[in-house]
């Protein structure tokens, strides 16, 4: 299942923390389970046995990681919660750098709905179409030798506010993602790899809204500002879900297809 996919993380932070919150968090995600057969082997260096129950440590429902440059919210703080990140922070000159500045994820209710599609495997994987980003006119940046393979860009969050009783939004500015990339010397470089010249690019923005408003369910809206210039231009939003989702896509509108019988 969902969490047993991440469930070596969990323990080993447990074990490693050893904090009323991470306690907490355990508690309340694997409800006192004492280990599942689905689970990997993997976290048993890791396992304690179930301890007394934990008070309540009063974690928020979401938080800015300024250092990391990443949003994490959620709905709860229990198995069927819905919880998502949205991120964008300044280059890192690393390997397997990708181009997901802006990127956000969705799960809930113990699935995967929006995903981080983003591989190793090939290269187009780092590309920016491969993460629930902005594409221009269907292209991808062209990236020359010096450059490498990698891609390092800039973005910035800007503005965050979070009420657990109400809602959580969060702001990011990507402009610079599309207008130069940085080397692994940290040399900014043009679309074509070559030495940085101002590539003209008016603005790419984006906006998440996550409402918790108990009059209502729980939804994610997401809003996109971005303009490459005067000029006319295609913008296209990849989306990418879960293998065991179906998206129908009729014009402007996506609808998930939940008439897909489970074990399909």
């Amino acid at each position: 299942d969902l969490h047993g996919a991440d469930t070596y993380v969990m323990a080993l932070f447990r074990h490693k923390f050893k904090t009323q919150a991470m306690a907490w968090d355990w508690q309340k995600i694997y409800e006192g389970h004492p280990w599942r057969v689905s689970w990997p082997l993997f976290p048993l260096l890791w396992f304690e046995p179930e301890q007394e129950p934990v008070d309540s440590p009063g974690l928020p429902l979401a938080k800015w990681f300024k250092g990391q440059g990443f949003i994490g919210f959620r709905s709860a703080w229990t198995k069927d919660a819905i919880a998502g990140t949205f991120m964008a922070y300044p280059a890192e000159v690393v390997a397997h750098d990708q181009a997901d500045r802006g990127q956000f994820n969705l799960t809930g209710y113990q699935g995967r709905w929006i995903i981080d599609a983003g591989g190793r495997d090939k290269p187009e994987h780092a590309y920016r179409g491969a993460h629930n980003l902005i594409t221009i006119d269907g292209q991808e940046r062209l990236i020359g030798p010096g450059v490498m393979s990698n891609f390092h860009h800039d973005a910035f969050m800007t503005d965050f506010c979070h009420a657990d009783a109400v809602a959580t939004t969060a702001k990011a500015d990507m402009s610079n993602s599309y207008r130069y990339v940085l080397g692994w010397d940290m040399q900014m470089k043009n679309r074509k790899g070559k030495a940085f010249k101002q590539d003209r690019f008016d603005r790419a923005g984006r906006e998440l809204l996550f409402m918790r408003e108990k009059s209502a369910p729980e939804y994610v809206l997401v809003l996109d500002d971005i303009k490459q210039d005067d000029d006319a231009h295609e913008y296209t939003l990849n989306l990418h879900t879960s293998h065991k989702n179906d998206v129908i896509i009729n014009g402007d509108e996506a609808d998930i297809d939940l008439s897909k019988p489970e074990d399909a």
